[in-house]
């Protein structure tokens, strides 16, 4: 059988027919070529399209650990910063001071007040003969009428996994700023109503209400609610005197879920 010849003929109707004449080991030769041509090209695809899949897994991951590092960084400089800012309310307790000597100046003139009034005349008359001129006189120390955040609260904040901020940024306007930023359900299921709140954090711990409308910031989500909210700056309140932005979170219960004071260097956008 390996003497025979196989006889290609060409023909075409504009020129003349050509013969080739081939041997059977050189068509079969052909033939397994081509079969094995195809099956590498198969597997050459198939490998591809696999470690195609696998560098797009990969690269997907590194991107992810990208944005952690991102985030872990921004989150590290905040920490500096608010455990910068604990550092200086502990070197410098003058506000906490005149409050506590307020309080106690208050305390001591109610105890007088309340032994006048159950003393006798006689006792009375002696006393008043008796004060001294520091006792009469009038506290003059006043009491900040704004609440403060407490260390815990600016280190750690709350959050009890019901709610979660996103791409929350500020924009500086003429006189105040714009706000930015998502708020999240992380339930595995239902939906989540409740109000958010906000408030500025001035450089002595203080909070600053915000006045801004309510219909803005109520929410009944399943999933998230993109909120963008315009407010001005508390009277008062320099903005270069302001450390950040406080956001809290209450549930329709009433309860509050998340709290969370964000240093206004690390929100603030051009």
């Amino acid at each position: 059988m390996g003497g025979k010849k196989y006889s290609v003929i060409l023909m075409r109707d504009d020129d003349h027919v050509r013969r080739y004449r081939m041997s059977s080991i050189w068509f079969r030769f052909a033939i397994y070529s081509f079969i094995f041509l195809i099956l590498v090209s198969a597997g050459g695809i198939y490998l591809g399209l696999k470690y195609w899949n696998k560098y797009l897994d990969v690269s997907a991951t590194n991107q992810a650990l990208q944005e952690e590092i991102q985030t872990q960084d921004v989150e590290l400089e905040r920490l500096r910063n608010m455990e910068r800012m604990v550092m200086e309310h502990q070197t410098l307790p003058d506000n906490a001071t005149a409050e506590d000597n307020a309080t106690g100046v208050n305390a001591t003139a109610a105890v007088r007040a309340t032994e006048q009034a159950n003393a006798t005349p006689t006792e009375t008359v002696a006393t008043e003969a008796n004060a001294t001129p520091e006792a009469n006189a009038t506290p003059t120390a006043a009491v900040s009428p704004y609440e403060h955040v407490t260390p815990v609260e600016l280190m750690q904040g709350l959050d009890k996994g019901e709610t979660a901020i996103n791409e929350l940024n500020l924009k500086e306007t003429g006189d105040g700023y714009a706000i930015h930023f998502l708020i999240r359900n992380e339930k595995d299921r239902g939906v989540l109503s409740g109000m958010v709140s906000l408030a500025l954090v001035d450089q002595e711990g203080a909070i600053r209400p915000i006045d801004a409308p309510k219909e803005a910031l109520d929410f009944t989500i399943q999933r998230f609610k993109t909120i963008n909210v315009t407010f001005k700056t508390p009277d008062g309140l320099e903005k270069d005197k302001t450390y950040g932005l406080l956001v809290k979170v209450t549930n329709k219960a009433g309860e509050l879920v998340f709290s969370k004071v964000y240093h206004l260097p690390d929100i603030l956008s051009s």
